[in-house]
């Protein structure tokens, strides 16, 4: 594996919102690479009320409790305030994603996350990563790829 990270889209689908606005919104599925390792990730470019840009990601890794070998999926919420791209680790009930694109893994919750080591900072990484390799994502945030 290389040492320089690198994205690779898999596929991109419309989708529909199902808060009740029913706004169609693109979704990206594809593979984060990273140092000799790799993640799965499911980015979802919304617009909240003001028609501002959202971004939702979804990342997969590996299991993290000792107790349940399922993988598990952590959720993360970007969004622009101020012209700045402001990152949130989220929980999965208040993202678009569905228990079908968890794979039957296990939902990470914020707290779930904050408590892991490391974690928080791996997954701004990969968000950084999502913005500065895929030029639709970084276009609508409004940053340069």
């Amino acid at each position: 594996m290389s040492a320089t990270p690198s994205t690779e889209v898999v596929r991109i689908e419309q989708r529909t919102c199902d808060c009740g606005c029913a706004q169609p919104y693109p979704s990206h599925v594809g593979l984060l690479r990273y140092g000799a390792s790799e993640t799965v990730f499911e980015a979802a470019l919304m617009h909240g009320e003001a028609k501002q840009p959202h971004l939702w990601v979804l990342l997969g890794t590996g299991p993290w409790f000792d107790d349940d070998s399922r993988n598990c999926w952590l959720t993360v919420h970007a969004w622009l305030d101020d012209g700045n791209i402001l990152t949130s680790i989220a929980d999965p009930s208040g993202s678009p994603f569905t228990d079908e694109d968890a794979c039957g893994g296990r939902w990470l919750s914020r707290e779930d996350v904050l408590a892991q080591e490391g974690a928080l900072e791996w997954a701004i990484a990969r968000r950084l990563q999502l913005v500065a390799q895929v030029p639709a994502i970084a276009l609508h945030l409004g940053a340069e790829a």
